[in-house]
């Protein structure tokens, strides 16, 4: 299904409209990510966290909190998926144009679930990693650098390096990629 979004005009697969509907109200926090790969499927990209924020320094895909009720600053989203497209935008000004796959985690933080929905999605910039290097802008409050990372690349970074979970369910979305034709 096509969707035109005031950030992106995206088509999300059939087996993910169920992320479209508008949020319930929900004692849960949830979270977003995106990964995005080149066209070739062969580079992911990495956002490494600024030096002044939580998790100093940690490699992790896009993404951030879902805005389940909105405040002077900040709206509310409407869907987990339009969650995900302002996250995209806002940490790396890329656009979303597909949704093609999800992954998902809990976990409990401060007696409180947290559920994270990880999209596989393509954007509208999507090129090979060099010519997509001028396109990826960040949030220097948020990020400090970017890069490119092959499924190998990933595999030899060290566990410690990410963001809690997201090593292991980055390489699930590469083998997930390599096994669809």
């Amino acid at each position: 299904m096509a969707i035109k979004d005031k950030l992106s005009d995206f088509r999300v697969a059939s087996h993910l409209s169920e992320y479209q509907a508008p949020l319930p109200k929900t004692e849960v926090d949830l979270k977003v990510g995106v990964l995005i790969f080149t066209p070739s499927k062969k580079d992911v990209l990495l956002v490494q966290r600024a030096k002044s924020d939580s998790h100093a320094n940690i490699w992790e895909c896009p993404g951030g909190g879902v805005e389940q009720i909105g405040t002077e600053h900040t709206e509310a989203d409407m869907s987990i998926i339009h969650a995900a497209v302002r996250e995209c935008r806002e940490e790396t000004q890329l656009h979303i144009s597909a949704f093609m796959g999800l992954i998902q985690d809990r976990w409990l933080k401060r007696g409180r679930t947290v559920h994270k929905f990880i999209f596989i999605v393509d954007v509208h910039e999507s090129e090979e990693p060099q010519q997509l290097l001028d396109k990826v802008v960040l949030n220097p409050a948020e990020h400090q650098a970017f890069r490119w990372a092959t499924r190998n690349e990933v595999v030899d970074m060290s566990e410690a390096t990410f963001f809690p979970n997201q090593r292991g369910m980055i390489l699930s979305a590469f083998d997930s990629l390599s096994s669809t034709p």
